[in-house]
């Protein structure tokens, strides 16, 4: 996903190479205005640092991307005999981002899994100490095991 976005950022660079005559861009057949040729680099930007942000696992890799869809795809309305296939790029960054926008509400699955897992790991209140005594009874690698892993005299 990362890689996705990522080229589909740089795609956005040739508009401002083109614009800014920074280089020959053959794939680029028609000119590019300067104002979209800015347009295009603010585009890349939002859809580069998301990249980054989701190669180092942060969670919120997904917020600059509405922004950089609504950007590109207004970009590509603009050119769109030219360059209508950036829609299906788009399209296909969209999907996963909607299913991170919809993971991040409080009623999904993963927010319900989280709160139940915190509920569940809370605090257990303080009670008595594990002793050697209570766990005489158990079978005797049991009973090790408890020693063993500092179980005993611990509440």
């Amino acid at each position: 996903m990362s890689a996705r976005i990522f080229i589909h950022g740089v795609s956005h660079l040739l508009g401002f190479v083109k614009a800014f005559r920074l280089a020959s861009v053959r794939k680029l057949p028609f000119d590019v205005s300067k104002t979209a040729g800015s347009l295009c680099l603010l585009s890349a930007a939002f859809f580069i640092v998301p990249s980054g942000l989701l190669l180092f696992n942060s969670r919120i890799w997904w917020v600059p991307l509405p922004a950089a869809i609504i950007l590109s795809q207004t970009l590509i309305a603009t050119r769109w005999s030219e360059v209508k296939s950036g829609t299906v790029a788009n399209a296909a960054i969209f999907i996963p981002l909607l299913l991170a926008f919809v993971g991040t509400l409080p009623s999904s699955l993963y927010r319900k899994y989280r709160s139940e897992e915190q509920s569940r790991l809370s605090p257990l209140p303080d009670g008595e100490l594990v002793s050697l005594e209570k766990v005489s009874r158990l079978p005797f690698p049991v009973r090790e095991y408890l020693v063993y892993t500092g179980v005993v005299g611990r509440p």
